[in-house]
């Protein structure tokens, strides 16, 4: 992806299932969502968690994974939101990918460019 492309929040999605060939950062990942689940959607976890799905420079995608916009008591917001954290505790290897029913997540969010943040530790 180029530095100027922007995709959605479910385009971002994809791409993160294309790195879970890459067993360390899957693992890493699976293990940032368990920590966000475990601390909730107000934490620090979970904002590192959806950092690594939208990036470091998409501020009204991570609004609405964070549930700080003005969409985040919707239940389709929510739904996807758990969708997208806990499909990736599955880990490597599994059949549902990260992506894995989360349908409407950009309804009303533009696309936005994803800066990499650091891989997840």
């Amino acid at each position: 992806m180029s530095a100027d492309e922007t995709k959605t929040i479910k385009q971002k999605l994809v791409d993160i299932e294309a790195k879970h060939t890459n067993l360390i950062f899957a693992n890493a990942l699976a293990d940032l969502a368990v920590k966000a689940v475990v601390e909730g959607s107000t934490s620090d976890a979970w904002r590192e968690y959806m950092i690594q799905i939208v990036g470091t420079d998409a501020p009204r995608q991570l609004a609405r994974l964070t549930l700080q916009d003005e969409q985040k008591d919707e239940p389709y917001v929510r739904t996807n939101v758990a969708y997208i954290v806990s499909n990736a505790i599955c880990g490597a290897g599994t059949t549902l990918p990260t992506s894995g029913r989360v349908t409407n997540i950009d309804e009303g969010v533009p696309p936005e460019k994803f800066v990499a943040p650091p891989p997840p530790a």
